[in-house]
């Protein structure tokens, strides 16, 4: 009888250890299932941080290229209105040349002629300049001054544009580390529903917090790089207080 006991004991035992085993490799297999989660998340956040920052670079280096295309182009255009500049003035100089020379040849054809209209020759001699003086003015008055406002206009087009697509970048970046952050938050909510201590759960919340204060730096870090390449810089820039404790990139002086 007392054997039959035994062994029903030891049965029950078995079986409790059994259960045990399996009730803890169920746990084991949630914990791993929830880290391999995590891992992948972490993974799939690298990797779009490195995408991020690769399109980042990309884009300070085609706004390099454009920026320096576009003072190549507004050189150009400064030259080519000083050469015009100067041509006007050189055959300015010219007319009044001519002029000057065609008075001389007539003087001296009346002076041989014993009668030098000296009122015709004066008045031709500064009817030509007054010619020269109203083509010269005319190019230094009206002209170039025309063609540099239109110049002026087109580059602030130019800087206009910059500026907006400067504005769009830095929305771009903050939405993404907002996406970022949702799912840092989603992932330790999920971590913290499986936390069986309170020591667990403080630790979770630790963790978490410094993954999303790490994808706030790494964010305005993204946005100072931005700031530093801009070839326009945007019209606010520096420290600001924080408005919105839930903008990632308070703080960082765009606004």
């Amino acid at each position: 009888m007392a054997e039959r006991e035994n062994s029903v004991l030891f049965s029950l035992k078995e079986l409790r250890t059994i259960e045990d085993d399996r009730v803890r490799q169920e746990e084991e297999a949630v914990k791993a299932k929830a880290a391999a989660e995590a891992q992948a998340r972490e993974a799939a956040l690298r990797q779009a941080k490195e995408e991020e920052e690769r399109k980042a670079r990309d884009e300070q280096e085609r706004m390099h290229r454009l920026q320096a295309e576009k003072e190549r182009q507004l050189r150009e255009t400064e030259l080519k209105a000083e050469g015009e500049k100067h041509r006007a003035q050189l055959e300015a100089q010219a007319r009044l040349e001519e002029a000057r020379i065609h008075a001389e040849v007539q003087a001296k054809a009346q002076a041989q002629a014993k009668k030098p209209p000296i009122v015709a020759i004066v008045g031709s001699v500064v009817g030509v300049v007054a010619v020269a003086g109203a083509v010269l003015g005319w190019v230094l008055l009206v002209k170039m001054p025309a063609e540099q406002k239109a110049r002026d206009e087109a580059h602030q087009r130019e800087i206009i544009a910059m500026q907006k697509k400067f504005e769009r970048q830095m929305d771009d970046i903050k939405d993404q580390a907002k996406r970022d952050l949702a799912a840092a938050d989603k992932e330790m909510q999920e971590r913290l529903a499986l936390a069986k201590t309170a020591e667990e759960q403080d630790k979770i919340k630790r963790e978490g917090e410094e993954k999303k204060n790490a994808i706030k730096s790494h964010a305005r870090e993204v946005v100072k790089k931005a700031v530093d390449a801009a070839p326009v810089k945007p019209k606010k820039v520096g420290e600001t207080k924080c408005k919105d404790p839930n903008d990632p990139l308070c703080g960082a002086g765009i606004d």
